[in-house]
């Protein structure tokens, strides 16, 4: 064999000690690991079969309703093709006989992070701020409530336009502040733990709706949304933030006792009506009543209580030339 091919199976070998070299030196990291156990909180007995599920707080959500809980999240991927170990921004398992779970896999345990359990049956237990690292050497013990609803009145609503409910958990405004400091990400808590309502308020719609199981002990965003009657855009009709108690009903009534209707035309500046602009009034407390305009510009937003509020008007616009 020449002196070159010595020199090319040389630089070969060693190439590949040293790739041997490090393969077997360095080892995996370990897998990121949550174990807890899920109780009731009447009897402090386990709970078996019940869903569990933990997202970042800065990269996934949780949404349940009567249909089970879901969790959602981005997977780090490693040259954009092959999952990374301990790179799943959520999880969920459910719990064995005992009550207990292993969530695995998971990335980044010193972020902040969201877990939830539970059922329609059984109730649901949310802790919306925490740290898997706190829990490496202890089980997370987490306590099933008794669900409450919320009891919704439907508003009056523009012909044609069909109504979706969603309602979100919201912390008090300083943890919010708080946890966006730590997290980075200022997207509100009631973007993160969601509950969507299974239904759809037609047209005309008069009866109360009873929304539910909900986790009880929190605050929670109600926002209703109107679509159809060709809008571009999905219309805020109300938004209030309300309190649910456990095994209780809290009511979310569009028009307060004593309301006012307040009405009124809305034009361009050429002074010719527009159409579909989301006209909405927000009250000192938060609450946003909201309706949306017709053919001739004109709207009517009914049960706006007495006191001095901000009025917002939102037009999504075709546009027709660049610019």
């Amino acid at each position: 064999m020449s002196s070159e091919g010595m020199t090319r199976w040389t630089w070969l070998g060693l190439a590949l000690g040293v790739f041997t070299g490090l393969t077997s030196a360095d080892e995996p990291p370990p897998i990121n690991r949550l174990e807890g156990v899920v109780v009731s909180q009447e009897d402090g007995q386990p709970v078996a079969g019940v869903p569990v599920g933990v997202a970042s707080r800065k990269r996934g959500y949780l949404i349940f309703n009567d249909e089970g809980l879901r969790t959602h999240g981005e997977q780090d991927l490693v040259f954009g093709m092959f999952p990374k170990r301990n790179g799943r921004h959520s999880c969920q398992t459910v719990t064995d006989a005992a009550g207990r779970f292993v969530l695995e896999n998971f990335a980044a345990p010193d972020d902040t992070w969201m877990i939830a359990a539970g059922d329609a049956q059984h109730g649901h237990a949310i802790e919306a701020s925490f740290k898997p690292e706190d829990f490496r050497s202890k089980p997370l013990r987490l306590e099933l409530q008794r669900p409450g609803h919320i009891l919704l009145s439907p508003p009056k609503t523009p012909k044609g336009v069909r109504l979706f409910t969603s309602i979100g958990l919201v912390d008090s405004d300083a943890r919010q502040d708080a946890d966006a400091a730590v997290t980075g990400d200022a997207e509100p808590l009631s973007e993160r733990i969601r509950y969507y309502a299974s239904m759809e308020l037609g047209e005309g719609t008069t009866r109360p709706q009873r929304i539910g199981p909900l986790p009880g002990g929190h605050r929670y965003k109600v926002s209703v949304q109107g679509y159809g009657n060709n809008l571009p855009y999905a219309a805020l009709l109300f938004e209030r933030v309300i309190t649910v108690e456990p095994n209780g009903t809290a009511e979310a009534a569009f028009e307060s006792d004593g309301g006012l209707i307040v009405s009124g035309r809305v034009t361009g500046s050429d002074d010719k009506p527009l159409d579909k602009v989301n006209v909405k009034v927000k009250t000192a407390d938060g609450t946003l009543i909201g309706g949306v305009s017709d053919a001739e510009g004109k709207y009517e937003l009914h049960g706006v209580p007495p006191g001095t509020h901000t009025l917002e008007l939102l037009r999504h616009a075709k546009r027709t030339a660049p610019g």
